[in-house]
């Protein structure tokens, strides 16, 4: 073993420690009982530890692999359109599903149609999985960064991370990983944007870079971007060979709508300390995160000019820093690639374990907080089995390709389904049950037609038409149909949402109603500059006659490091000060 693998070894180790040290401490304060969320986070750990939830394996590595795969264009506008999204469907999901008091979707499921077996059983079932498969690809990422670095083999390096990931979940719990996780996010923000800045100082501008792969105009391929596979939709993604603008918008809102009803997500807001703490916390999100993230995606083209062939492009990020870093770079990217994954695989256990135990407490009632813990942690062990397991099957293609692959079925089926059970009062119990099981039938024959998840994201599908459009189509034909023959009957709902379907609040006056606004303007825009750019009358994005490109890359940078700097400051003032931030 070579020194700096010696000292990146000792480092993790010495970093993990310091983690589970903390979750331990703070978890201590904590008092909430086992399987029920605690309503004490203010906006700005929402914010971090959301980031810090969302920074997993398909973002920190992912981002910057399929960047280096496809281009730096596909990366900016799902990302940007998952904020936006984010931001008008988080809150919004976050307080209906607090207001009725829930803490899982099997929960919706029961006060929503307490008369429903099926539709319990449906979205528990949907839930589980996703939360698996969250696991699984993280536990994966951790893995492939193991493998890269320290040339550990990868079923070695996968039982590390999630035997690590069990123990910083059974030490913690929702508001001690919340901090901690807040903690996490810090650090990688800080990274992040401080290797911007070294690898101008190092290679240049990113559009002089770019530009000697593709020109100032992000169309004329030069010798220096053919030798590394360089292709004309790299930059520019209205011309990105084999997408149709169908495809591009299937592939939009697949990487924006699943957060709405990911309860690693929503089960942070649901824990705001006040009304309003979520919308805060979203809003600080956006603003820092989504700078942060398009800074990873453009690590992508970085490493695609230094770098013509890599084993696993997913490592791409970790290649990068090395190279503008030296050893120091390896251990940093490797301490922010494990609490990434720290992050993500801990609120999805916390999630899973809390929908397992209260579906055990309510069928074995009156039992003791101690003898629901003892289920808790067996069931934790179980869920973190089952994500080793799956971890190879579900990244074999690439993190980011396999994420937006089954964020296309749970968009097509599982999203509509949650919203119109929040939303619609017309909504009745069968067409949710058929909606959602027809539509995933169809979505897996589709994918299946198209000849894999990455034929179905370009596109592919029955008739020509992308797989998360057909789920849709059968999904909301079936809601339409069935809710729209049987007249409302206030009995077919729980007394949570007879209360909240009787109630005349108006829209305007419901929590973040102003953000949903905002944010619908800015997609409405945001939209018509993609339909610009599919009609031929815009160029590429990024263009690299002109410093805007460099402009952008090194504010996202400043972004990154001063939300991370001015998060800290909060959560110090919290931890350590007189009083909270109200």
């Amino acid at each position: 073993m070579s020194r700096i693998q010696i000292i990146s070894v000792a480092a993790v180790i010495v970093y993990i420690a310091l983690i589970l040290i903390a979750a331990r401490l703070l978890s201590k304060r904590s008092k909430t009982s086992v399987g029920t969320v605690s309503h004490n986070l203010p906006w700005y750990i929402i914010a971090g530890c959301t980031m810090a939830t969302i920074t997993n394996a398909a973002q920190l590595l992912g981002n910057a692999g399929a960047s280096y795969q496809v281009g730096y264009s596909q990366m900016f506008w799902a990302n940007i359109f998952a904020g936006l999204f984010m931001l008008i469907t988080v809150p919004m999901m976050a307080n209906r599903m607090r207001t009725v008091q829930c803490n899982t979707l099997a929960e919706l499921a029961v006060k929503r149609f307490p008369k429903s077996k099926r539709m319990n059983v449906v979205l528990t079932t949907w839930s589980l999985f996703w939360g698996l498969f969250a696991n699984a690809v993280s536990v994966f990422g951790g893995a492939i960064v193991l493998q890269t670095l320290l040339g550990v083999n990868f079923w070695l390096g996968a039982v590390i991370v999630i035997v690590v990931a069990i123990i910083y979940n059974a030490l913690g719990g929702m508001e001690a990983m919340s901090i901690v996780d807040t903690v996490q996010y810090i650090f990688i923000g800080l990274l992040v944007g401080v290797l911007t800045i070294l690898l101008f100082r190092r290679f240049g501008s990113f559009s002089a870079f770019a530009t000697a792969l593709l020109g100032i105009t992000g169309y004329d391929l030069t010798a220096a971007g053919e030798a590394v596979g360089i292709t004309e939709g790299f930059f520019d993604i209205f011309h990105m060979p084999g997408w149709g603008a169908m495809g591009l918008v299937a592939y939009i809102l697949a990487c924006s709508l699943w957060a709405c009803c990911d309860l690693g997500v929503i089960g942070r807001f649901l824990a705001q300390r006040n009304r309003g703490d979520g919308t805060r916390g979203m809003r600080a999100y956006i603003i820092i995160f989504a700078p942060t993230v398009l800074l990873m995606a453009s690590y992508g083209v970085w490493g695609r000019g230094m770098i013509a062939s890599v084993d696993a492009p997913d490592s791409i990020v970790l290649l990068v820093a090395e190279k503008v870093m030296g050893g120091a770079g390896t251990v940093l990217f490797l301490l922010a690639t494990a609490a990434a994954i720290l992050s993500t695989v801990g609120a999805y256990i916390n999630a899973i374990g809390m929908t397992c135990i209260n579906i055990y407490k309510d069928v074995n009632k009156n039992r003791s907080e101690k003898h629901y813990k003892v289920i808790e942690v067996i069931s934790t062990v179980i869920i973190a089995l089952l994500s080793l397991l799956l971890a190879k099957l579900f990244g074999y293609s690439g993190i980011s390709i396999t994420a937006v692959a089954v964020q296309m079925i749970l968009v097509a089926t599982l999203t509509p389904t949650v919203i119109c059970t929040c939303f619609w009062k017309r909504f009745n119990e069968r067409a949710a049950f058929w909606g959602v099981v027809l539509g995933i039938v169809i979505c897996l024959a589709s994918m299946f037609y198209a000849g894999g998840a990455y034929a179905a994201i370009m596109g592919g599908g029955f008739f020509g038409i992308p797989t998360l459009f057909l789920g849709w189509i059968v999904v909301f034909v079936v809601f339409l149909c069935l809710s729209l023959t049987k007249p409302y009957d206030p009995d077919d709902n729980g007394p949570e949402f007879r209360a909240l379907f009787d109630s005349k609040e108006p829209f305007i006056k419901m929590d973040g109603a102003k953000d949903i606004i905002v944010g619908g303007i800015l997609v409405l825009v945001a939209a018509i500059i993609c339909a610009l750019g599919l009609t031929g009358k815009l160029g590429a994005f990024p263009t690299f006659d002109n410093p805007v490109s460099d402009i952008a890359l090194l504010s996202f940078s400043g972004i990154s490091i001063v939300g991370a700097l001015f998060l800290g400051y909060h959560l110090v003032r919290r931890t350590f000060g007189k009083g909270d931030d109200k």
